[in-house]
Parts: structure tokens; sequence; C-alpha cells
């Protein structure tokens, strides 16, 4: 999604801008600090450098954080500092997909920050023990696009988790998987049709979601170490209503968490 200059977005609080959209996101983005996705300090100096409604500033300043950090997470595991390797990854991931947000899809910078994005937080779940996993899961004749977050070495229930049109398969770690990591669940979050960059990969939006989940919950049924007994479905924005729908179709699915529970998408 590309970012609008001057949506007006949120409460009317505002943190750092003036104009609404750029606002909401940098809050958005603050949000992830909870779980290592951002830091505050460095938002705030990110911020100084981007004048209010420029969008070219916006991603000029978030790319340049995204740059450095990698560039940190890169010199710590030259030199054995896993942890410190990790965290600087998970962040620079978020600022890469901050910057992102006023780049126009056409323009190769914002593939470019795709990409960094992922490779980013790719290196950075390759440092968490157990690691966590890209997955490619077969849908049609493409690929849903993934990773599987592993409380631990044994069995567990296991969280399916699925965003809204608004994020980005990598960004569920913060909403769904860290959490839940810390609460002794798997978690096995992905890009469903149209979301994120699956547009890109020739995934359009369409009205049925059930068939996605359910290659997800095909897939997740080989993974070992899940209790198959215990599936549970958590979806974000509008994943809630899309999740919604696919819980009255799939009955392998035994709790489910809508944040927040949607209805009806026109309301």
């Amino acid at each position: 999604m590309r970012m609008q200059s001057g949506q007006p977005k949120g409460t009317g609080r505002r943190v750092c801008f003036q104009d609404g959209a750029m606002d909401f996101f940098t809050q958005w983005l603050l949000g992830y600090q909870t779980y290592g996705g951002a830091e505050w300090g460095e938002c705030l100096a990110a911020c100084d450098g981007i004048r209010d409604g420029d969008p070219t500033t916006w991603v000029e300043a978030w790319s340049a954080l995204g740059s450095r950090l990698q560039a940190q997470a890169e010199r710590s595991r030259e030199h054995g500092h896993g942890v410190s390797a990790r965290t600087a990854y998970l962040r620079a991931a978020m600022a890469y997909r901050t910057a992102s947000l006023c780049a126009h899809p056409k323009e190769p910078r914002f593939l470019e920050l795709l990409d960094r994005l992922r490779a980013t937080f790719t290196a950075a779940g390759a440092l968490f023990a157990p690691a966590i996993e890209a997955v490619r899961i077969p849908f049609g004749k493409r690929q849903l696009v993934g990773y599987v977050a592993r409380a631990s070495s044994t069995v567990a229930p296991l969280l399916i988790a699925v965003g809204g049109v608004e994020t980005y398969v990598e960004e569920m770690y913060f909403w769904a998987a860290a959490p839940a990591m810390r609460r002794g669940y798997h978690t096995l979050f992905v890009e469903l049709p149209g979301q994120g960059a699956a547009a890109m990969a020739g995934l359009s939006l369409r009205d049925d979601v059930e068939p996605a989940l359910r290659a997800m919950l095909d897939y997740a049924w080989a993974l070992p170490q899940i209790d198959t007994g215990r599936v549970a479905l958590y979806g974000v924005g509008s994943g809630s209503l899309l999740g919604t729908y696919a819980l009255l179709a799939e009955p392998r699915f035994r709790a489910a968490a809508m944040n927040p529970p949607g209805t009806d998408l026109h309301r």
C-alpha cells in the first residue's frame, strides 16, 4: 500500500507530524517497540529528517535508518554477537517497511525496499533459537510466502496468523508470533493473496480466503512437533473478517481471536 499524504488517520493525537498519514504510520512503527521492531530514539531521529507531508524525505529518512541498522547487524554477526545482530536486523526490516509506504510500486526503489525488508527479517530469523524458518506453501500455480516461528523444540499448539491488506507478512511477527512464542505456541504466519508483496508475485486480492487458509492448514498438518488438536486462528484488521469466513468453512481450527472482530466489511 502506498501512503497518501494528508490522509486523516487515527484519533487526531499527533506524535511527530501534522500530516495525518505520516503520523499514523509513525505510531504504527513505534508500536513494534514492544517486541523489538523499533526504538523510540532511532525513530524520533529519523523523523527529524522528514519534512512534514513530504513523501520523498520520508523514504530517504527511513531507508537511511534501515541501511544503518542493517550494517550494524552485519558487523555484530561477523563478531559473533548474535543477539545484537538479531535485534538490529529486526529494526532494519521495519525501517525498510516504513520507508516503502511513500515509494510508488512502479519505482525500482519500492521493490528494492521490499527485498531489503525480506532479507533483513530472514537474517534475523536465522539467529533465533529455534530459527524462524521461511516457508513457501503451494497454492495453485503459485506459492504463499510465510514463516514458521517455534516456541521450542517440543510438540506445542499452533497459532496461524493472518494480517490485513496493509500488513506485510514480516510484520505479523510483532502482531502475533513474538507474543505467541512467549506463551508456548508455534506460529505460522503467511501473506494471503493481495496482501503485502503477494500482489507483486501475481496473487491478487480475492473475495474467498478459504482456499488459502486451507492450504496453510494442510501445510501445517505435515510440520513436525505440531499438536494438530490445538490449532488456533488469529486475524488482524481485515484479516479478522477474512478469518471469520474461514472459521465457518474449516473445522480444524479449535479456537480463534479476531482483532477486532468483524462481520461487515463496509461498516
